[in-house]
């Protein structure tokens, strides 16, 4: 199925005049600001795949889609400026709840683009030849967007990684990035080693965890069964039998068996069936980090896909992440566009409760 653009939104022509202003303040040429504007320009109004031809409509074919081309993959302009001017535009208009962390698959036929490998899709369970990056997400109640990325390179590569320690890395990036300790919500798999960086690093993080992983019971209100190593969902069982006796949310310390030893709080969100979660000690929700996860998984499927996100192939690694800078600020105009007011914006404070 070919892919729409964006809705047709009256503020966004106003909307993108004012972005581009401010997202291209870095730029020191006139000429780089323009092409920056077109790009963005066919982003929100080209149809089907956003690739270069696309993205110049009219005018591919001629010298301004080579223009185009040239400002992607073969110019100099650092996207981590234009990345930090989105992140503090976002801020701006919507104190984020946190940022939410989670990869987004990009397979791919042929063998060009950079970053190809045999990949894993978490959310169908299914293995691909492709892409895979890490996107972390600015979010609250109404709305997500993506602030910073990183793709995972291939074994071979000198800069080969882990998705764990993608994600990590892709964290403390957009904390410099934004200058802000966002909390951190992990929605990736087999979070331990990501998570036991982030606890070190000294951020507020929280990741998903199956009912099944191992856990070691580190709570002294568990008397008789501390030390030992159980499945999360055996281990929330245990301590709710006690809730009788202790009011509030069933929550247990517990530490991750071959890690740091950092001491994590194991509690379960919703029902049939919970959704399960470890928290650092620097903070736990006090909403549902499963409801900031579903709007990014929602914003992703009707907004980021229809402007570009996964569309970038190529070789070259900066194209591809000038292109998905330049497809974030898209997602982000539009669905700042398309908002309707928060009746109490969720702010980085209000967002964790600290834990003792």
């Amino acid at each position: 199925m070919p892919q729409r653009p964006p809705p047709d939104l009256p503020e966004l022509p106003a909307l993108l005049d004012e972005w581009c202003e401010h997202l291209f303040a870095s730029f020191p040429r006139r000429d780089q600001r323009e092409k920056g504007r077109l790009y963005l320009r066919g982003l929100l109004t080209a149809h089907g795949r956003k690739s270069i031809r696309h993205i110049a409509g009219d005018r591919a074919g001629t010298a301004q889609e080579q223009r185009l081309q040239h400002f992607i993959t073969g110019s100099t302009w650092p996207w981590m400026p234009v990345r930090a001017a989105l992140a503090d535009r976002l801020a701006g208009a919507a104190p984020p709840a946190a940022h939410v962390v989670r990869p987004l698959s990009l397979p791919r036929s042929g063998t060009q683009s950079v970053g190809i490998a045999r990949r894993y899709d978490p959310y169908r369970g299914l293995t691909y030849r492709g892409q895979q990056a890490i996107g972390v997400w600015h979010t609250t109640a109404r709305l997500s967007a993506p602030v910073h990325w990183r793709l995972l390179l291939p074994g071979d590569h000198p800069a080969a990684e882990t998705i764990q320690d993608c994600a990590a890395a892709a964290v403390m990036e957009a904390t410099r990035l934004t200058c802000h300790r966002r909390p951190v919500i992990l929605d990736l798999p087999a979070t331990g080693t990501a998570l036991d960086h982030l606890t070190t690093a000294g951020l507020p993080a929280l990741a998903r965890t199956s009912t099944h992983a191992a856990c070691t019971i580190a709570d002294p209100a568990l008397r008789g069964y501390t030390g030992r190593t159980l499945p999360a969902r055996r281990i929330l069982a245990l301590r709710a039998r006690l809730r009788h006796r202790t009011p509030g949310a069933v929550t247990v310390r517990v530490t991750l068996p071959h890690r740091s030893g950092h001491v994590l709080h194991l509690f379960a969100t919703g029902s049939a069936p919970p959704h399960l979660w470890l928290a650092n000690t620097h903070a736990a929700p006090s909403g549902s980090p499963t409801a900031l996860v579903a709007r990014v998984r929602q914003d992703l499927a009707r907004i980021g896909t229809r402007v570009g996100l996964a569309d970038f192939e190529g070789r070259s690694l900066a194209g591809w992440h000038r292109h998905i800078t330049l497809a974030s600020a898209a997602h982000a105009a539009t669905v700042l566009a398309l908002r309707t007011p928060e009746a109490a914006p969720a702010t980085t404070t209000g967002a964790v409760r600290h834990l003792a």
